[in-house]
């Protein structure tokens, strides 16, 4: 008797013991799903949840970026704040994801906001599979670039309006190499007032258009630019 009693008692430590393992991991499960929502809620950028079906959670810095509620963004879908232009190719690179040819991507989107402008984002995109392989969702980063945009835009425009201004001014105008004094640009007047062609210009240095007596001096002027 005292041998069956031990047998059951042993049964009995081994199933406590099963519970007590599935209870510890059912509370570390709990905490590290809370401690993601909190990484998830009190970061300084966009965090997005994308479903397959399109619907998304989003984190309070999207909402915030997008100037919606939590509750408004509830039933949207990541298509209904995309900027029109970006809708097709966002399309073809989540179906590249869904069907495992990649695990992760970046890249740059415009979204809309609740007021109708749109603002710039540098995205970066990791989709999570069950144990199939089968895709549950996918985890996105939004970081707001439109200034960043705005800034490399107005570059741009910067760089055209000096482009314009160098090329119709009628005075001759060139640019060189400071190292080997090699022309680098010129416009069209420096063309026309030289006779050389452009292709011609740029196979010389600016020494070639001075007479040899004006070398010296020249070479003067460009030791004082670079010291």
């Amino acid at each position: 008797i005292s041998l069956v009693c031990e047998i059951m008692l042993r049964a009995r430590q081994r199933e406590t013991d099963r519970w007590q393992q599935l209870l510890a991991a059912q509370e570390s499960l709990q905490e590290s799903e809370a401690r993601y929502r909190s990484l998830f809620e009190a970061a300084n950028v966009g965090k997005v949840i994308i479903l397959p079906s399109g619907e998304i959670c989003a984190n309070r810095a999207f909402c915030e970026l997008l100037g919606y509620s939590r509750e408004e963004l509830h039933n949207k879908t990541w298509q209904e704040l995309t900027a029109p232009q970006d809708i097709g190719p966002n399309n073809q690179l989540m179906a590249q994801l869904l069907r495992g040819e990649q695990d992760t991507a970046r890249f740059e989107k415009r979204y809309l906001r609740k007021n109708g402008s749109q603002v710039w984002a540098d995205v970066s995109v990791a989709i999570l599979r069950d144990t199939d392989g089968k895709p549950l969702y996918l985890i996105t980063t939004v970081v707001d670039i439109t200034e960043h945009k705005r800034a490399v835009e107005e570059l741009r425009r910067s760089e055209a309006r000096y482009r314009e201004l160098f090329e119709s001014n009628p005075h001759p105008m060139w640019i060189y190499d400071n190292e080997t004094l090699a022309f680098l640009a010129v416009n069209n007047a420096a063309v026309a007032h030289y006779g050389y062609s452009r292709e011609q210009f740029l196979a010389m240095t600016i020494k070639d258009i001075r007479p040899p007596e004006d070398v010296p001096r020249l070479m003067e002027n460009v030791a004082g630019i670079r010291g």
